[in-house]
Formats: C-alpha cells, sequence, structure tokens
C-alpha cells in the first residue's frame, strides 16, 4: 500500500524548493563510515529503506550498489528521474500495520 499523503506524492515535486541535497553530504557521510566501521567485510550493497527523493543517494551511491525503497510513488519517481542507474522498488505495509 503506497503512502497517500500528498506532501510525497502530487507536492513531491516542492521537495527540491525544501532541501538543497548538497546539504546532505557531511550527514551522510558519518552513515557511511559507521557502515563501513561496523561491517565486517567491506560493504558493496546497499538497500536504503524510506529513499524518499534519493536525496541521499547521490552520496551513498559513491559508496556502494544501492537500492532505495519507499512507500512514496512522488518521491519514487523524483529519485528514479534524478538516479537512473538506481533501481528503486515501492516498500508495502500490511493492512494490519496502519
Amino acid at each position: 500500500m503506497a503512502s497517500t499523503w500528498i506532501a510525497y506524492n502530487e507536492l513531491a515535486w516542492t521537495d527540491d524548493w525544501l532541501v538543497n541535497p548538497a546539504e546532505y553530504e557531511d550527514e551522510v557521510k558519518v552513515y557511511v563510515e559507521l557502515i563501513k566501521h561496523i561491517a565486517t567485510e567491506p560493504p558493496r550493497t546497499l538497500l536504503h529503506l524510506g529513499s524518499g527523493s534519493g536525496g541521499y543517494d547521490q552520496i551513498f551511491k559513491r559508496h556502494f550498489t544501492v537500492t532505495g525503497a519507499d512507500l512514496s510513488l512522488g518521491m519514487l519517481h523524483k529519485a528514479r528521474a534524478a538516479h537512473p542507474e538506481i533501481e528503486y522498488i515501492e516498500e508495502v505495509t500490511c493492512g494490519h500495520c496502519g
């Protein structure tokens, strides 16, 4: 079941106005270093749950082969347009989870 929240679907195009992906650089570097530090073997792939419009993936893809997943079709369309080399899939929730 896809997200029906208007901000992540019909208004997904406004994401570019709200956040400049360049602002993610420092934050994502911390995540990359943590992943590499904790991994028992050098990680090659990353499943990015809640990938949104793919802002973090600009940095993640420098280090890993990324697969993104999100509930929002609007955000997935933006992510696919920005990163055609990354596979993005629609997350599904069970009918009982709310």
